[in-house]
């Protein structure tokens, strides 16, 4: 984990697998980096952003640090705050009309991301936030990774950010629930208070938001849906995993290099037999024709 990334750089989801699967030390740590707990967190003020902190820690209990897991607008595209209700004649709906969802120009892959910490939990409140909501894993406790492909999952299934539906708050919630899902009988999951609300539209809770009509279904079949499809990925990238730790993974490199050096020591050794065998023949040449010019004298 430590070569595979920097400190204090944000990483999409599928970047931060992509680093994690390449790097020959990291590969070798698949599975043994555990989630220990997960926070949801409420930005106080603004836009009120929403995020989750993930604390992780080795299975030997040497290595502990946070991630952090958001969904925000690139630098210098952040989307202006709702527009305050005004009272009945002016309607708040018209900005939330489900065939004109509002969205970016381009797609929002990049604006999910993990961001390891470089100085504890403390480097994640450069505003002040609110804990929502905590849960520890006393069981079966998930492994980053498996996280990691369950925010790709997650990501993948809405890349854009829209403002009123799709945004911090739909990210956070939407991962959190995946999460209770997937992990029902590892934690004791309580409700999440306060979450997905604005104080523009405090009656509104953003994270429950229908998706645009074209795809409107359930929320909570959307989010069995996820859990189903991240235990797949998860399934999958363990057994890319394992080819990878097989082909250039540390330990199995070193492995191949002290068999090649077992292999070549043991070619020295049989070179030097050869060569005894080699001297031994020389020498009983050597005596055969001398005693064959005795006889001939």
């Amino acid at each position: 984990m430590k070569s595979a990334t920097n400190t204090n750089k944000p990483y999409l989801p599928n970047e931060l697998l992509e680093l994690i699967l390449h790097d020959p030390y990291a590969v070798d740590t698949i599975g043994t980096i555990h989630v220990t707990s997960i926070s949801y967190y409420k930005v106080s003020g603004g836009a009120e952003h929403e995020y989750i902190v993930l604390q992780v820690e080795d299975d030997q209990g040497r290595f502990r640090n946070y991630l952090k897991l958001d969904r925000c607008p690139q630098p210098g595209q952040e989307l202006p705050a709702p527009r305050v209700w005004l009272g009945p004649e002016k309607n708040w709906l018209d900005i939330v009309q489900d065939d004109q969802p509002i969205e970016t120009p381009e797609e929002n892959s990049e604006r999910d991301s993990f961001l390891v910490s470089g100085s504890g939990l403390s480097s994640f409140y450069q505003d002040k936030s609110a804990l929502l909501a905590s849960v520890k894993f006393t069981k079966h406790r998930p492994v980053l990774e498996e996280l990691v492909v369950l925010a790709q999952v997650v990501s993948a299934n809405q890349p854009r950010y829209e403002l009123f539906r799709t945004q911090c708050y739909w990210y956070a919630f939407t991962i959190w629930q995946v999460l209770k899902l997937n992990f029902s009988e590892s934690a004791e999951w309580p409700e999440i208070d306060g979450a997905g609300k604005n104080g523009a539209m405090p009656w509104v809770e953003w994270r429950k938001r229908t998706l645009p009509v074209d795809k409107r279904v359930q929320i909570t079949h959307l989010h069995a849906d996820l859990a189903a499809k991240a235990c797949i990925a998860w399934a999958e990238f363990k057994e890319q995993s394992d080819k990878c730790q097989q082909s250039y993974g540390a330990q199995a490199t070193q492995v191949r290099l002290q068999k090649a050096e077992e292999q070549r020591v043991h070619a020295e050794e049989e070179c030097v037999r050869a060569e005894k065998e080699v001297a031994n023949l020389q020498r009983e040449n050597e005596k055969l024709r001398h005693r064959l010019q005795s006889m001939g004298g």
